[in-house]
């Protein structure tokens, strides 16, 4: 089994969500946003999967009925997943019970911006801005992180807008 390297966007996310009930992380393909999801999720849908699709298109409101936090990987794939999770924020949702995670190529959806509801974050390749990748301190990954991408914000950066990208 593949070594696992905390990411720096873990503790991140964690601290969003004590605040926000909602939010999507979107990055390229392969940089690790399910599987850093994933870790901090109770229930899981994966939308790449038959079973997970089936039962999301045709039972939606399953979602505010699950153990949260609730990770909906590959959520574009069922763009009224972004409608239900705001409707939900709308009705209530507690802090931290929501991830959304989709690809940057993917989210060409014409859906609602969810302005206020859902906190949007990109996330960089997990391979430069892991903890411990080759041995690196923390310090030097950060270094790395800066090096790779010439921002304070190094690890994840607001997107005012779905269509934004």
């Amino acid at each position: 089994m593949k070594k696992y390297y905390d990411r720096l966007i873990e503790p991140y996310l964690e601290t969003l969500m004590q605040e926000f009930p909602a939010i999507a992380v979107d990055g390229l393909k392969g940089v690790g946003k399910t599987v850093s999801s994933k870790r901090l999720a109770s229930t899981v849908f994966e939308l790449d999967r038959p079973r997970d699709y089936d039962q999301i298109a045709n039972t939606p409101d399953i979602l505010v009925s699950e153990e949260a936090p609730i990770l909906i990987d590959e959520w574009q794939r069922i763009p009224s997943v972004w409608d239900h999770v705001r409707r939900a924020v709308d009705n209530g949702a507690k802090p931290g019970t929501f991830l959304l995670t989709g690809s940057i190529a993917n989210t060409d959806t014409n859906i609602h911006s969810g302005a206020g509801r859902i906190i949007r974050r990109r996330m960089y390749a997990a391979r430069s801005c892991s903890y411990r990748d080759m041995g690196h301190s923390l310090l030097d990954s950060l270094a790395i992180c800066l090096c790779l991408v010439k921002s304070v914000d190094f690890i994840v950066s607001p997107v005012i807008s779905p269509l934004a990208h």
